[in-house]
């Protein structure tokens, strides 16, 4: 997330809205001076990096304990704060070094280089050892019981009682009705990102997910999932999806029999004609030209001797795939 350094407090969106324009006006300002500023410059150095986000999670329970569970520990600021006096004082003792930062989860912690990496092959062998050396130094502030896998979300994020330590769901910030504002970073930038947000488009947001269909969702329990009409794709999948996939099957049965070549109109069918009907037209056309191989070689037998024209037949195999002589399975088989 980079540097963020508190002077003063965040402005609320009925407080920023008569301050927009002075800050796109100034934006562009700034943007042509900078320009301005660069735009001779040649050859310079190419400078660039990493970011790491960790999430500390704690395990609680003894292994073994059907209660065991594991839940995200509310204490970023205080591993990044001892993260960060550690490099202080050991800065000195390597030439590679880590950086510590706030992230938007109270629950995180957010690794860099301390040094940007340049434009040589060691600076990309570089890359995989100084993420090392971050998971090391972070596992050794960590107390017992706690964790910080790099998730791109924790599993059980507003499911019960999910943080350590516990705390009421909702709050001023997000009113969020499955998560505490706890789980914010305190930093005053976080809080006012969510509150301003939902300010502004004058609602929470609000993004539900359909469900999956199956067996062990009690909304879904009296639903026969062995009964014809909704097995397969049609009883796990939305209605959307599968009208995509009923289209397209369509387009493919359509396309098993592709109009003979050179009859008007058939470039501009080739033209208009969906990735799908055309790969099954390619399809076909390949299986035709196998079945007639495979013909002029059971014909040519007596003359051609054994190796006939096998040969050619097995080379048209290779360049359209195995999966051809099924009459159209799928096209992932073939060997180019």
């Amino acid at each position: 997330m980079g540097v963020l350094v508190v002077k003063g407090r965040p402005l609320t969106w009925d407080e920023s809205k008569g301050k927009i324009k002075y800050v796109r006006d100034h934006g562009v300002i700034q943007f042509i001076n900078t320009y301005a500023k660069v735009k001779e410059d040649q050859n310079d150095d190419l400078f660039w990096g990493d970011e790491v986000e960790y999430g500390v999670l704690e395990i609680q329970g003894e292994e073994g304990d059907p209660e065991r569970t594991v839940k995200i520990a509310l204490r970023g600021t205080e591993f990044m704060q001892t993260l960060r006096d550690r490099e202080a004082t050991h800065a000195h003792a390597t030439a590679m070094g880590c950086t510590w930062h706030q992230e938007y989860g109270s629950w995180m912690v957010e690794g860099t280089p301390a040094r940007p990496y340049a434009g040589y092959v060691k600076d990309l062998l570089d890359v995989e050892e100084n993420m090392r050396l971050r998971r090391a130094r972070i596992l050794a502030v960590l107390p017992k019981g706690l964790i910080a896998p790099t998730l791109t979300n924790f599993p059980l994020l507003g499911v019960g009682d999910f943080t350590s330590p516990s705390h009421p769901v909702g709050g001023p910030i997000s009113e969020s009705t499955m998560v505490p504002d706890a789980c914010i970073n305190p930093h005053p930038r976080f809080g006012a990102l969510t509150q301003n947000i939902r300010s502004r488009r004058g609602a929470k947001v609000d993004i539900k997910m359909p469900l999956y269909r199956d067996t062990n969702t009690p909304e879904f329990e009296n639903l026969n999932f062995k009964n014809s009409s909704t097995c397969g794709l049609t009883g796990l999948v939305s209605d959307r999806l599968e009208k995509e996939n009923a289209a397209a099957a369509a387009d493919i049965e359509r396309s098993r029999t592709p109009p003979p070549k050179g009859t008007a109109g058939t470039q501009a069918n080739e033209a208009s004609a969906s990735p799908a009907m055309r790969a099954a037209a390619v399809v076909a056309e390949a299986n035709v030209e196998i079945q007639r191989l495979s013909d002029e070689e059971e014909e040519g037998d007596a003359a051609n001797g054994p190796s006939g024209s096998s040969g050619g037949a097995e080379r048209v195999r290779n360049k359209s795939g195995d999966s051809l002589g099924s009459g159209g399975g799928s096209l992932g088989g073939g060997r180019g």
